[in-house]
């Protein structure tokens, strides 16, 4: 939809004046940069900036306002274009009354003033060459007095290019700027983008038709308004001036001056489409639906991170206009409201400007200085559910995978951005609602302010509902892609995450993180050990398509590659397969990297060779879904077929994350540091990893637990009838003390604890083999700390895991917690589950098939050894199951 032009604005005709025409033009006339531009200049009737103007070139009017040139070039009726060079006057047929004359205009390139040795020559006035005057226009008016204005380069007049940084100071360009979708945003709509996927993400642009083409409106404001003008006149200064076009109002507001963005809500029927909306003296920035939060009480009551609905019969309107524009509708408002008078329509709620300045301060309650600060994930929005940021956050945020990496997050619809404790906002005067969170342990906030014209600062306390830290406990998120190594840290401290593993890695010809990973640096780090509260390590994700992905942590030296072999979609077309993940894996143990098997089992292919090896550290499951979607039920399901088998390796938990559309840490990882309360306060890279091998870890989405069988902790192995140790590398329990034999009659004791400050439970449930043998149920879904303990019989090797459901009210509930497991053993004898063993070899021997069939190879040395090393962890699994007596 394209308005009218501004009924306030009155043309005047030049085509009768005009004394060149553009097809015809002498190459004297103007520069040669000029002349090259003359296929660009505008023609006929033109809105710009809402205003209209009549250029040469276009249908004759029915009259003539100038009467003629005096002092001008030859004429004939086929001329459209007016190029000043010398003194004339343009008399008017019918004197004008006007506060303001417009005139659409360009200066010809000035001659570059330089010296012998390339230097500009002094006084040096840039590329435009400012100030120098171009000419000057005058006002006669009909009492025979007269008013000049200079016309001086990058003032009132511009050349027709100018480069960056020369914009002009008195004019503007004729495109005015408009709001354009990012590139993602076309496709999904499906539209073609009409530019480059980074210049896209400023979603604003001038369409100049031409890039050095620039017309350029000048809005003279007449000194004697009351007077009427007879003519107008122009004196020569330096250089050629193009006229294009010229226009007069009577309004009193200047023509060019905008007024901050707005914006207004508007109701439809619901389900309609999307309201068609233009504007004439300004632009539409976007019409989306409406964010539909709780309201002022319910907000206060309901959980936190909680996603809004999208409105179907609300939209939100923002523009940007100057103060007499209007707003057209293909079906309201077809002939044009003011925009002024929007606050009067039915169906339209006017949202207060954002215009006090409030700095909001969050701080732990009890923090021992007032100016402590602590890092959050902050959310706001205004009466009508529209997003509030702080000033330097990006009002629209991209979830899109790759294409924004900052201190933001859109995760299901709900925008938060994370902040150091401070931020600067500008706030409506009224109702504001503000969400806080920090991680699981800190009470989520949801709360309504308001904004008074006496508001300065928004002060927040946040409490510490639970301290899991001071039992020794850290937290960490073990797969996180494309953050710059300092934004990882603030979103790990706000998310209260103590360790953010960033991993660099590979997706065909894309590379990611490349110069952030050194092999020593520890972010965050607070003194030379590389001790801190809050860290940052880039390590790698090792990746092949079918074989599977490897996630490298927290080594040290040089870079494992290739970061991804095999062909696409990881690697490079074409590229062969030069190395497997056993290959990786054990690279990785002479690094010291922590080896995690990651978003277990996708790939599902050469990880469980890996697993059965016993080159891994650590399972990673996921939760793929939503925040308080629960983790993975089918990762679970795949870890416990290797429990099963006896192969016991600790959980943690990583987001995989790739884009703002998702968290930071919204499933993670807790570990028991060796040093426990002492060593959390600050630790290193490397007790981080010994906390994981250790094996007393457990992963979350909300929940927390502690749990032991036999007063053992998480990851220990227990034997009944023989010695027992805390895992498969170590005889001693994570504090180096050996652990006793347990009770002679194979009743074991239980112990748990659960415990939540931001996601309800709903049951507590002991997992013995992959079953759930022992639940505690909650009547209703409640947050809080609980604790208690079973007796449990064994008479055959097996595992034990505390396992947590939960869900938000009325959601469906899910695992929202899980340990690592307690591997018991009977004399000596660990548990073989013989259709998981078959099932973990019939998985390995389909990527010994892959690699021997269709992989590309590689060098044929390497390729026997890589397939040797995978012939042999199958064959390592054959052998455990002949001594077990499974012969099948």
């Amino acid at each position: 939809m394209e308005p009218a032009g501004s009924a306030q604005f009155v043309p005047l005709d030049l085509s009768g004046v005009n004394n060149y025409n553009v097809a015809e033009l002498p190459e004297g006339v103007l520069s040669a940069n000029a002349y090259a531009l003359r296929g660009a200049f505008l023609r006929g009737e033109q809105q710009l900036w809402g205003l209209p103007f009549r250029c040469g070139g276009g249908e004759p009017p029915d009259r003539k306002d100038l009467q003629g040139l005096k002092g001008r070039e030859g004429q004939s009726d086929g001329n459209d274009l007016f190029v000043l060079r010398e003194a004339a006057e343009l008399k008017l047929r019918e004197p004008i009354r006007a506060r303001y004359v417009l005139f659409l205009h360009a200066a010809d390139f000035p001659e570059r003033r330089l010296r012998e040795d390339g230097l500009y020559a002094r006084p040096i006035r840039g590329t435009t060459e400012l100030g120098d005057e171009a000419g000057r226009y005058v006002l006669h008016y009909e009492d025979g007095t007269s008013h000049a204005i200079p016309i001086r380069r990058r003032m009132e007049i511009s050349q027709l290019g100018v480069s960056m940084g020369e914009s002009s100071f008195g004019c503007v360009p004729h495109a005015m700027p408009r709001a354009r979708p990012e590139t993602s945003e076309s496709i999904r709509s499906g539209g073609a983008p009409d530019t480059a996927w980074g210049e896209s993400q400023s979603r604003v642009t001038a369409d100049f038709g031409h890039p050095l083409a620039y017309h350029w409106i000048y809005a003279l404001e007449n000194p004697r308004p009351e007077a009427r003008i007879r003519s107008l006149g122009f004196l020569p200064g330096s250089g050629a001036i193009l006229l294009f076009a010229v226009t007069h109002t009577e309004e009193a507001e200047h023509p060019l001056r905008l007024l901050p963005r707005a914006k207004f809500a508007l109701r439809t029927e619901a389900g309609a489409k999307p309201p068609e909306l233009a504007i004439d003296r300004g632009r539409i920035i976007s019409v989306r639906p409406a964010f539909d939060y709780p309201g002022a009480e319910e907000w206060e009551r309901s959980y936190a991170l909680k996603p809004p609905s999208l409105s179907s019969e609300r939209w939100i309107v923002e523009y940007a206009a100057h103060p007499r524009a209007r707003i057209y509708g293909s079906e309201r408002w077809p002939h044009g409201l003011p925009a002024s008078e929007l606050a009067l329509e039915a169906g339209v709620t006017v949202i207060p400007e954002r215009a006090r300045p409030v700095t909001l301060h969050v701080r732990e309650r009890g923090a021992s200085s007032p100016a402590a600060k602590t890092a959050v994930r902050l959310h706001i929005h205004g009466e009508q559910g529209e997003t509030i940021v702080p000033l330097n956050r990006h009002r629209r945020p991209n979830g899109e995978w790759f294409e924004d990496y900052g201190a933001d997050c859109t995760e299901k619809g709900h925008f938060t951005t994370y902040i150091d404790g401070r931020a600067e906002l500008r706030l409506p005067i009224g109702s504001v609602y503000v969400e806080i969170t920090k991680g699981f342990e800190y009470v989520p906030i949801r709360r309504r302010f308001e904004i008074s014209e006496e508001t300065d600062v928004l002060a927040i306390e946040l409490e510490r509902g639970l301290d899991w830290r001071s039992r020794g406990w850290v937290t960490a998120d073990t797969h996180v892609h494309f953050l710059s190594p300092q934004t990882a840290l603030l979103q790990g401290k706000a998310e209260d995450l103590h360790m953010v593993h960033l991993l660099a890695s590979q997706w065909g010809e894309l590379f990611s993180n490349i110069g952030d990973f050194d092999g020593e640096t520890t972010v965050g780090a607070k003194d030379a050990a590389g001790r801190g509260p809050y860290l940052v390590r880039v390590g790698t994700e090792n990746r092949q398509a079918v074989l599977g992905h490897l996630s490298l942590l927290g080594y040290d030296g040089d870079m494992i590659m290739p970061l991804c072999t095999g062909g696409p979609m990881e690697s490079a077309l074409g590229d062969a397969l030069e190395a497997t993940m056993l290959t990786w894996a054990a690279k990785g143990r002479e690094q010291d990297a922590l080896v995690v098997l990651p978003h277990f089992p996708s790939p599902r292919g050469e990880e469980a060779a890996v697993y059965i090896a016993g080159l891994a550290d650590a399972v990673e499951v996921c939760a793929w879904s939503c925040p308080h979607g629960g983790i993975s039920a089918y990762s679970l399901s795949e870890w416990y077929r290797f429990l099963n088998c006896g192969y016991l390796l600790p959980v943690v938990g990583g987001t995989d994350k790739m884009s703002a559309g998702a968290a930071a840490g919204r499933l993670r990882t807790y570990s028991r540091l060796a040093g426990g309360a002492a060593a959390s306060e600050s630790f290193s890279n490397d007790e981080w990893k010994a906390s994981v091998r250790g094996g007393e870890t457990f992963v979350t989405v909300g929940p927390l637990l502690a749990f032991s069988v036999q007063g053992q902790p998480m990851g220990s192995r227990i034997d009944i009838g023989g010695n027992s140790n805390s895992n498969s590398n170590s005889n001693s329990d994570s504090n180096g003390n050996n652990i006793g034999k347990p009770s002679s009659s194979n009743v074991l004791e239980v112990r748990w604890e659960a415990a939540s400050v931001t996601l309800p439970m709903t049951r507590v449930e002991l997992v013995q083999g992959g079953e759930a043998v022992v639940r505690q149920e909650f009547s209703g879904v409640r947050a809080g700390t609980f604790s208690g303990s079973w007796q449990v019989s064994v008479s055959e090797p097996t595992w034990f895991a505390l396992r947590i459901w939960g869900c938000q009210e009325g959601q469906t509930e899910a695992i929202t917690a899980h340990s690592s497991p307690i591997l018991v053993s009977v004399e000596g004898r660990t548990c073989l589950n013989a259709v998981d063993a078959a099932s973990i070899m019939e998985q390995v021997e389909g990527a010994l098939t892959f690699y021997e069939t269709l992989a590309t190879r590689p060098p044929e040395a390497d390729y026997l050894r890589m397939r040797g090393a995978l012939a042999n962890a199958c064959d390592e699994l054959r052998r455990r199951c002949f001594e077990e007596g499974q012969h099948n």
